[in-house]
């Protein structure tokens, strides 16, 4: 039962990817443009809203049931590409730009420890990034999200329908095109938790640096 429970779900899943419109028709005046080909830093943000808000809510099931409306602010807010539109430039860019929104106005004396919360997601970021189909996978679980909370609202919030297109864009570019140039920046997200997260033996406080 439970093979044919996963047998049915990829099926359900291959069967909405192929009704997303090809990247060439969506967009045709992108396909070919350097810019197309940094999307892949905007994805970081998203994807870490995705893992945040479906962590935060015990899953997509439960997410339609209890907390539709709930969930999409958490999903919105939680990355700058679909609440402010940011565009990065850089792997480093993208983590900062989320470790910045983690905070939430505290003080950047618990930026360590910002970091260091966020590593949970670490794993599940880099298996988002570096597997196409777990990438799809992800935006359209986003966009279920975005759908219950249209529903909900009874339709009458045109954000909803705003951030729902912004990631059919970004879905309908990872089906498409080469995933392996999105392989370097798994190796560059690991790097940077690497870099900046801290350990119990180490002094991870900028209050308590002597500084000269």
């Amino acid at each position: 039962i439970a093979c044919s429970r996963f047998h049915q779900l990829l099926q359900t899943l291959d069967d909405r990817l192929l009704k997303i419109p090809s990247f060439s028709k969506l967009s045709p005046k992108s396909i070919n443009q350097p810019s197309s080909f940094k999307l892949q830093y905007n994805l970081i943000s998203i994807f870490y809203s995705i893992i945040h808000t479906l962590t935060l809510y015990c899953g997509l099931d439960n997410i339609r049931k209890y907390s539709s409306t709930e969930a999409y602010e958490t999903l919105f807010h939680s990355s700058q590409v679909l609440s402010q539109d940011a565009r990065y430039e850089s792997t480093s860019e993208a983590m900062m730009s989320i470790s910045s929104t983690t905070l939430d106005g505290q003080q950047l004396r618990q930026f360590s420890h910002v970091i260091n919360t966020n590593t949970r997601y670490q794993s599940d970021l880099s298996t988002l990034l570096s597997s196409k189909r777990h990438s799809c996978h992800a935006l359209l679980d986003a966009l279920d999200i975005c759908h219950a909370a249209y529903l909900q609202t009874q339709r009458k919030d045109k954000s909803i329908k705003r951030t729902k297109k912004k990631i059919e864009f970004y879905l309908s570019w990872c089906k498409d095109l080469d995933h392996d140039h999105i392989h370097t920046v798994v190796q560059e997200v690991q790097t940077w938790f690497q870099d900046w997260r801290c350990d119990d033996k180490n002094d991870c406080h900028l209050e308590e640096l002597k500084l000269k």
